[in-house]
């Protein structure tokens, strides 16, 4: 409003002085100074007409610029309630595709185990992050033998305290669910598109290289969850960023630990900062895309099958306990120690 009636108060003021130049100015014949005064009439005619050709430009210029700051302030408001309404759209969508898919009955890997699975108190993940080619493949979270294994493969340097087993802080776990990736050594490396796979919406937390999934680990908050995109080789949102939707894409894969793959973890949102206690991805995902895991799951190299247990426990995807790292070694299943065991894990 006070927009306008500045803009009104300056029309008014040039329009006063448009009147005022048209004050007649007039010589008398004959006169002994006709001729000056009439060169002098001509100067002020001429001023006259400048004066009101300048005051109808400012008076255009003033009503322009006032209409234009209107119509940049319309567009924002326009735009503001347009992404609410998106915003709005994706809540809806992804609440009834959350709903949908947790009713998809899952037929099973062909894996059993004594052990019931985790029942999530959720679904999730309505798609997978990442499109899966045919070369493709899954390394499970949990008791793999990889991460059993580590503690032989990787021992302790007697000669350097410092040097441990990785796995050795995850409790000799394998703290994510790993998309294998596989590049053409051929081509230059390319990152693979990553999107937010929750229906639920999401803020972006954290992007840096702590949380041993270098070069850079996105962390985005989706209510009672944290989950983190690892060895990414860009990060396309921002800290801070909210109203993160199904499908967006946010990142794109990168290089870890020498091979080409995504690392993804999921962590309580209380805990996301403090001890870190990672929780099992698989029984978040929709129950038709878990199927989808063992059929990619199939194709990784023989570690990633479970470390054997008595009565079967921990023997399944769905069925993995929650890790909560240590500074000890305190391996959630000690080794045997045995000749036999070490021999095992050396062939990997």
């Amino acid at each position: 409003m006070w927009r306008f009636v500045a803009v009104g108060t300056t029309v008014i003021w040039l329009a006063v002085v448009a009147a005022a130049c048209g004050f007649a100015y007039t010589c008398t014949p004959n006169s002994a100074d006709y001729e000056r005064c009439e060169q002098q009439r001509q100067q002020y005619e001429d001023a006259q007409r400048k004066a009101q050709e300048d005051a109808q430009e400012a008076i255009r210029k003033a009503a322009k610029d006032a209409a234009d700051q209107a119509i940049e302030e319309g567009k924002k408001q326009a735009q503001n309630a347009f992404e609410q309404a998106i915003n709005d759209a994706k809540q809806k969508i992804g609440d009834a595709l959350g709903s949908l898919v947790a009713q998809i009955p899952f037929f099973g890997s062909g894996v059993t185990s004594t052990q019931p699975p985790q029942t999530p108190s959720l679904v999730l993940f309505s798609d997978l992050p990442v499109t899966l080619g045919k070369d493709d493949y899954v390394l499970w979270y949990g008791n793999t033998e990889w991460s059993f294994c580590d503690r032989y493969l990787h021992p302790r340097d007697p000669n350097d305290p410092t040097t441990r087993p990785f796995y050795e802080a995850l409790r000799g776990m394998h703290d994510g669910l790993d998309f294998g990736l596989p590049m053409d050594p051929k081509k230059p490396f390319v990152g693979r598109e990553i999107f937010s796979a929750s229906h639920t919406l999401g803020e972006v937390v954290y992007i840096g290289t702590s949380y041993g999934a270098e070069p850079t680990a996105l962390m985005i908050k989706h209510g009672d969850y944290v989950v983190l995109y690892g060895h990414l080789s860009a990060v396309l949102v921002q800290v801070g960023q909210k109203n993160i939707g199904f499908g967006d894409k946010i990142a794109l894969s990168g290089i870890g630990n020498g091979v080409s793959h995504l690392h993804l973890e999921v962590l309580p949102a209380s805990d996301w900062q403090g001890k870190r206690t990672r929780i099992n991805p698989v029984p978040l995902f929709a129950p038709s895309l878990q199927a989808q895991l063992v059929e990619k799951a199939a194709k990784s190299p023989v570690w990633n099958r479970f470390h054997p247990l008595p009565n079967g426990k921990w023997g399944t995807p769905q069925d993995q306990p929650n890790i909560e790292p240590t500074s000890a070694p305190q391996y959630l299943v000690p080794s045997g120690n045995t000749e036999s065991e070490k021999a095992i894990c050396k062939q990997y």
